[in-house]
């Protein structure tokens, strides 16, 4: 079990349901695919160039973007972040004749809480759309520019080799900026989906009420804010009533779970079998359903790989924790470096002058404690902070401590996938009031293993102060 991700409840049980029938706005056609690989310069920012590895697929003539009539109102239905309980959307969508577009982060695949390969098949087979959500779900303004291209590249590639077809986007935390747009055009996606930019009576009441078709920004396509679980069903419906009474066009809606009170982000099952029903009794006014690659159209580019990270093996990023974190976090936490918990715990991170070298640290506070544990580790990422490894390799990890409760090396690794997964842990260090320096050499890596992350755990009430990481090679036996 992965040991600092939060457990989430499973989806909440189905309805019982009619049948009915839609029309469908767009048609869709089977595609046959042949892949070659060939290297290839794209400019991934301005200014700025990476070396990229590309597949190109067979031509496709695609579609053009569907057009609409005047005053006519389409309706894409998306979902964010692989949730299991998305399955329940699925049956739903199938009641009812209609078709979403689920946006996966192919890192989270068969994780806790999260659709398996087979089930994502499942969904594409009825005829939903798969887009892609970055391998690890990261702010990709905030990462530097190959990170970011193997961010979003990596997760198409890794889409797109389980048979997956993969044309569409969505940025995670609904941020970007122009150079995040620019790497999701090179990396082969025809379009991108935030979360804001339309309608929202008391949040944006001058915006737009729907997205142009086509958009004016294929690669920052509008939407309302995500449902939530305070949203109101009636809500929902106004906001594509409004869209149809000032003119029509697109109107992408965003959802993550698909449940009966499983997390604050859910929809419950019955408010989204109702909205799909209202949907259907539309049709008459000019309102349909299309996923996002209906609406957008196009032919599939070549599948893009993103830069293979040139660092040394066990070759650590930032391990002083002296360079803080640019993404704005009110206690400026260090780069590259990740507060991660799990369980019951209370728990305070702070970024502290009392360093064993440098200026800075980072400290932890557990108030109370039932279960789990707060750590400090290497980013989860693709390259730009977790260190490369080899399989059958040994290393020897280090860290300076102060803590008034006992503590220990707590590691995980990144398999071929892109998918992170818990694998060991070292034995016990003493609490220690004063720093010292605790080292641990780990067993071989296992097979399939390419990148490690790693980190002090404090699993029990007390305070915790980290500084001054380090990670070494280990000379073959």
């Amino acid at each position: 079990m992965r040991k600092h991700r939060r457990t989430r409840k499973g989806g909440g049980s189905l309805p019982k349901f009619g049948s009915a029938l839609r029309t469908h706005l767009f048609s869709s056609r089977p595609r046959m695919l042949l892949t070659y690989s060939i290297a290839l310069l794209l400019a991934c920012t301005l200014g700025a160039v990476t070396v990229f590895s590309v597949h190109s697929e067979k031509p496709d003539p695609g579609r053009a973007p569907g057009a609409l009539k005047n005053g006519s109102t389409v309706v894409s239905l998306t979902f964010d972040d692989a949730f299991v309980s998305q399955m329940n959307a699925k049956e739903l969508l199938a009641r009812h004749s209609m078709h979403g577009t689920f946006f996966i982060p192919s890192g989270f695949i068969g994780s806790e809480g999260r659709l398996t390969l087979d089930q994502i098949k499942a969904i594409q087979d009825a005829g939903h759309e798969i887009g892609g959500h970055t391998v690890n779900h990261l702010h990709l303004p905030v990462l530097d520019p190959a990170e970011q291209a193997r961010q979003i590249c990596d997760d198409r590639v890794a889409l797109n080799s389980e048979g997956l077809n993969v044309r569409s986007f969505a940025y995670p935390y609904a941020v970007s900026d122009l150079r995040t747009e620019q790497i999701v055009k090179d990396c082969g996606y025809n379009s991108a989906r935030s979360e804001s930019g339309l309608f929202r009576g008391g949040a944006c009441d001058t915006c737009d009420f729907a997205e142009t078709v086509p958009p004016a920004n294929p690669y920052s396509i509008r939407t309302s804010t995500p449902v939530i679980n305070t949203t109101k069903l009636a809500s929902i419906e106004r906001e594509i009533i409004d869209a149809r009474n000032h003119g029509g066009g697109w109107l992408p809606v965003v959802f993550h779970d698909v449940c009966d009170g499983c997390s604050s982000m859910a929809i419950s099952t019955s408010d989204f079998d109702a909205l799909l029903e209202w949907l259907e009794s539309q049709a008459a006014n000019g309102i349909t359903v299309a996923t996002i690659d209906q609406v957008i159209g196009g032919p599939a580019k070549g599948v893009v790989a993103g830069p293979v990270d040139q660092r040394p093996d066990g070759q650590l990023v930032n391990s002083s924790l002296e360079i803080p974190d640019p993404n704005g976090d009110p206690n400026i936490r260090a780069q590259c470096w990740q507060r991660s918990g799990y369980g019951d715990n209370t728990s305070t991170w702070s970024r502290v002058e009392s360093a064993h070298s440098g200026g800075w640290a980072e400290q932890v506070t557990m108030g109370s404690w039932e279960s789990g544990d707060q750590k400090l580790i290497v980013e989860e990422d693709s390259g730009a902070c977790s260190p490369a490894v080899k399989p059958g390799q040994t290393y020897t990890m280090s860290a300076w401590y102060k803590s008034t409760a006992e503590t220990k090396f707590v590691v995980f690794f990144r398999n071929s996938q892109g998918r992170w997964k818990f694998w060991t842990e070292s034995p016990q260090a003493d609490p220690s009031q004063d720093w010292t320096q605790f080292s641990w050499q780990t067993p071989p890596i296992p097979d399939g293993a390419t990148r490690l992350s790693f980190g002090l755990q404090l699993a029990r009430v007390g305070t915790l102060s980290i500084d001054d990481y380090g990670m070494a090679l280990d000379s073959p036996t």
